[in-house]
């Protein structure tokens, strides 16, 4: 597989169609305004009154009831964005690698077909993001949690260094099952799978294209790095730097979000040869002629 050619012809398909920025965009600002408004009302009914009453009392502060309710309005605060973010961002991904097939087919873009394709799909795409997050806590989160829980409680240089190992286990582990769960939302979107068939195809695709899937997702980090060190110098400069660099973030996104999209169609494309078999002919021999003139067939 050429993956320098795939991910410089998924580029220039966005450069072509500059409109395939617009969900992301839309949905980015959605969710900062949200966030903005949750963050006023928090601080001017809530915070300011704190601040007032921890500066005029310190001690009826924390040996009243302000803060924990102070806390628990926070935690709960915290739990709905989390939920919220996530159905969002299945949405956005899915209509990211929606926009990915009408571009990898070099259709033209419609949103409004691609929306419609994911509204249709949205119950399976929440169904399989559902299920790889669950996977990953399962593999990931609950040996991360025992590392915790011995690094508090036996913390000596023989626990830190098996705590080294098994976060580097726990890594390798995150590598294969960041390639083996890569193509479930593409699936889900183009083959109209449900989440359990989605994931056993995508661990299907992987099993076969593991190594351009590591290759692709290595160089995906490559330039999500580089990226983020020139946002990152951006920023000092007033507004336009940070303009600027939530439009190359945005861009970056919807660019990485629809290359699943571009590797299906990539490997799906490519036939494989097929068995030739070889037909077995009779061998004609002459005929003979008898000296009646007439002919004789060999049997």
């Amino acid at each position: 597989m050429d993956i320098p050619k795939l991910l410089t012809e998924s580029f220039n398909d966005i450069i072509s169609n500059p409109k395939a920025l617009l969900p992301t965009f839309l949905l980015s600002a959605i969710i900062i305004v949200l966030i903005a408004i949750t963050i006023i009302l928090f601080y001017s009914q809530t915070i300011l009154p704190s601040i007032n009453l921890f500066i005029s009392a310190p001690t009826t502060f924390f040996n009243g009831q302000q803060f924990p309710v102070i806390l628990k309005i926070l935690l709960e605060i915290i739990l709905v964005f989390t939920v919220l973010l996530f159905f969002m961002g299945i949405l956005l991904n899915g209509i990211i690698v929606a926009i990915g097939k009408q571009l990898a087919n070099k259709e033209k873009l419609n949103l409004t077909i691609a929306f419609r394709l994911v509204e249709s799909r949205y119950l399976k795409l929440l169904g399989g993001g559902f299920l790889s997050m669950l996977i990953m806590l399962l593999i990931l989160g609950l040996p991360l949690l025992f590392v915790l829980f011995l690094l508090v409680s036996y913390l000596s240089i023989s626990v830190i260094l098996l705590s080294m190992i098994i976060l580097l286990i726990l890594f390798l582990f995150y590598i294969v099952f960041s390639i083996y769960l890569y193509q479930v939302t593409a699936v889900i979107i183009i083959e109209n799978k449900g989440p359990i068939a989605a994931i056993q195809r995508s661990f299907e695709i992987a099993s076969k294209n593991r190594i351009n899937i590591f290759i692709l997702l290595v160089l995906i980090s490559l330039i999500s790095g580089f990226t983020s060190f020139i946002i990152d110098f951006l920023i000092i400069v007033p507004f336009l730097g940070i303009v600027i660099g939530i439009i190359i973030n945005i861009f970056i996104s919807v660019w990485f979000g629809i290359i699943p999209a571009y590797f299906y169609y990539t490997i799906n494309s490519v036939k494989k040869p097929t068995d030739i078999k070889i037909k077995k002919t009779a061998i004609k021999t002459p005929a003979k002629t008898t000296t009646n003139g007439k002919s004789q067939k060999n049997i």
